[in-house]
């Protein structure tokens, strides 16, 4: 009778997960929903099929799934499938996270498969264990994230070497890795090639997807003027490499010419990183590039983050030959009323020179120049008839949303998925955007768009002086003032089951009341937090 009871209770909770991003729908879209409620409340939930419940726990968080084993012994059975613990992310942030991986491990090493590793703090004898642990997986994939900081940041004796010497040792025992990423090593340059040699004798030709983000430290071409060519030889090791990622100081002609050669398809990601005033200094000639624009197998994604000079990116970064297919410019810093005039002409020059190529287009500010520079990117959305991936993060007015629909409807620009965000300051502002949002969800829906809407406004700004916000994607409207009503309906009549539960969580893993923004990374895989990475670039 309690297994049952549980059963239930857990059942309900998951149903209503299921039903928390559809608040706000159309007539039909609400009668099949019911339609299919009906049909669920008749049928046992603790006899689903083995497969439902595996996949029901991809979706619940550890404890979550500790909870559910508890209900049967087909709950419990489906919890352990070792398909749950191919994929895991392990933060290494505080001291009882480390013990806390370690025991993880104990008794799903076998099962490992990608492992992604968060770096903070000192790199104590716990994450050395760690880091010994791994060396019983066989891994596909390997993530290690902001490594610089385990020796920045330590007090004891650990040092670059010393860290780096267990990261070569755990490499060297795996054996067929297809994927590698070290972002933020901050390496010199040799520890460094000394990590790719590790890479290459133990997995040279299993690897097809390499990334070395701020894998050397800054001004490396500068204090090595021979590391660009060594660099590139180093990467031709790996034969079958059809996915690299790096900063723009690392390539070189003879590395494009390498990635060009087979007619396998391959995808260069290139981050131009400026945490300094300096732009770093283009060595590949605008020949190579246009070598590379006749191989049409060649895939070009560049990341423009916190650039200081937007003049000197247009001029020196920004060639008309680059076969450039997806451009992110990410936190730059000089957006300013000053050079307002210098990112339009910028927007323009992409539009002019990326016009047959451009498929995917990030623009991430918190400024007051946005509202300024609307009209440049529309006249840049209509210059790119390719263009199918919009992701805007800035302040933009709340109309712009409709004009985008209005001319996604009259096919003027043919959008497949739409990003956009918001931060808001004004409580006014944000109703109006909020209005915006409710008006033209149904276009949204029709135009078949992959899209998510969000804007919030801070808790000493709103009418109720805490934080709201409105969510919309292509499965409904989340809305805080909504639910706040909800609740409050909810409390006088128990009968009301559409309030938003604060205690389930989404699929991602965030909480509906949780702040939208928490997680920017989920779109931008470079993004991290500014601070701590010029906090960090302070201290190398």
């Amino acid at each position: 009778m309690i297994k049952r009871e549980m059963a239930k209770t857990f059942a309900e909770a998951l149903k209503a997960s299921l039903e928390t991003r559809l608040i706000v729908v159309d007539d039909s879209d609400e009668e099949e929903e019911k339609r299919l409620m009906k049909q669920a409340e008749q049928k046992p939930w603790e006899c689903l099929p083995y497969n439902v419940l595996v996949n029901i726990c991809r979706f619940l968080q550890g404890k979550d799934r500790s909870r559910m084993a508890l209900v049967c012994r087909s709950w419990y059975e489906a919890t352990k499938n070792p398909s749950l613990w191919r994929s895991y992310v392990f933060y290494l942030y505080s001291n009882n996270e480390a013990p806390r991986g370690l025991s993880w491990l104990s008794t799903r090493v076998n099962h490992l498969r990608h492992a992604t590793i968060m770096c903070f703090g000192n790199f104590d004898r716990y994450r050395d264990k760690f880091l010994r642990a791994l060396h019983h997986a066989s891994l596909l994939n390997l993530d290690i994230n902001g490594a610089a900081y385990w020796w920045s940041a330590s007090t004891g004796r650990a040092t670059c070497d010393t860290v780096v010497a267990k990261i070569v040792r755990l490499l060297k025992t795996q054996r067929r890795l297809v994927g590698f990423q070290m972002r933020q090593a901050m390496l010199d340059f040799k520890t460094g090639m000394g990590v790719l040699d590790a890479i290459a004798t133990a997995s040279g030709n299993t690897l097809l997807r390499l990334g070395l983000e701020d894998f050397f430290g800054d001004d490396i071409v500068l204090n090595v003027p021979s590391m660009p060519e060594r660099f590139t030889q180093g990467i031709m090791k790996f034969p079958n490499l059809n996915d690299l990622t790096i900063n723009y100081e690392y390539l070189t002609d003879s590395l494009l010419q390498w990635l060009a050669q087979t007619g396998k398809k391959k995808s260069v990601q290139l981050n131009v990183v400026s945490w300094l005033t300096n732009i770093p200094v283009p060595i590949v000639s605008r020949h190579a590039w246009a070598q590379v624009a006749t191989q049409s197998d060649v895939r070009v994604y560049l990341i423009l983050q916190n650039i200081r000079s937007i003049r000197e990116v247009t001029d020196a970064i920004l060639l008309p030959e680059i076969p450039l297919h997806r451009l992110d410019i990410v936190g730059i810093a000089a957006l300013g009323n000053d050079n307002v005039q210098d990112i339009i002409l910028m927007l323009q020059h992409i539009g002019d020179c990326y016009g047959k190529t451009l498929s995917g287009f990030r623009l991430w500010s918190d400024n007051d120049v946005c509202e300024e520079i609307e009209e440049s990117i529309l006249q840049l959305l209509r210059k790119t008839p390719q263009l199918t991936y919009l992701d805007l993060h800035m302040d933009v007015q709340a109309q712009f949303l409709g004009i985008l629909c209005t001319l996604q409807t009259k096919k003027s620009i043919h959008l497949k998925t739409l990003r956009m965000a918001r931060s808001l300051t004004d409580f006014v502002e944000f109703e109006g955007f909020r209005h915006e949002v409710r008006t033209w969800f149904p276009v949204l829906k029709e135009l078949n768009l992959d899209f998510h809407i969000r804007a919030e406004s801070a808790p000493n700004h709103s009418a109720w002086n805490e934080y709201v916000f409105i969510i919309a994607d292509v499965a409904g409207i989340v809305d805080s003032a909504e639910d706040k009503f909800q609740a409050e309906d909810t409390f006088s009549d128990s009968s009301n089951n559409n309030i938003t539960n604060p205690n389930l969580r989404t699929p991602s893993g965030s909480s509906m009341f949780e702040s939208p923004f928490r997680d920017t990374s989920l779109y931008y895989s470079g993004s991290e937090d500014n601070s701590k990475k010029c906090e960090l670039k302070s201290k190398l």
